[in-house]
Parts: C-alpha cells; structure tokens; sequence
C-alpha cells in the first residue's frame, strides 16, 4: 500500500514544472534539517572530530544543512531518471575511451 502511495506522489510530482520540484525538495531538506537535532548533533561531532574542533558554528550548520539538500536532490534526480527515455539519457551522458 505504502508503494503504491509513493508511486502516487511521484506521478503528481512529475507532472509539476522541474522549478517546483527542486523547490518541493529543497522544502523537504529544510523540514528535515530542522526536525531532526539527533543528526545535527552527531554531523557537528564528526566535523568537530575529523577538523579538531577548529570550524565555527556556521560552517558546520551551513555543511549539515547542504548535506540534507544534497540527499534530497539526489533522489530527486533518480526519481527523473525513471521517467527519462534512451534519448534524453543519451543527450546528458558523454561517454569517453569506451574502449
């Protein structure tokens, strides 16, 4: 049932402009970064860890709140590379010494 809704929200969203899409993702990222302080914490405590403490506050929100952006685009991306034909795949791949 719950694929089924998903496949649901997925036609809708394909039907919107590619505008509202990333805008509709970039939303979700934003309820996602704010929403969960559990990975807020333990992303700050990596980087405190691998940059010994030496980033500031804003570096750290600004690398966690690009990483949730970046998640949420990524699927986006796969969700129109399903609908996608060989054609429009083709145009964006450039393959070089396939050799």
């Amino acid at each position: 049932m719950a694929f089924k809704l998903f496949l649901l929200l997925e036609k809708f969203l394909m039907i919107l402009p590619k505008g509202w899409r990333k805008t509709f993702f970039s939303s979700l990222a934003s309820i996602g970064y704010y929403s969960s302080a559990k990975t807020r914490r333990i992303v700050k405590q990596n980087l405190d860890f691998a940059f010994d403490g030496k980033m500031s506050k804003n570096e750290i929100d600004s690398i966690t709140k690009y990483s949730f952006k970046n998640l949420m685009f990524n699927f986006l991306h796969l969700m129109e590379m399903r609908k996608m034909s060989k054609e429009e795949l083709s145009k964006k791949v450039t393959v070089q010494n396939a050799e």
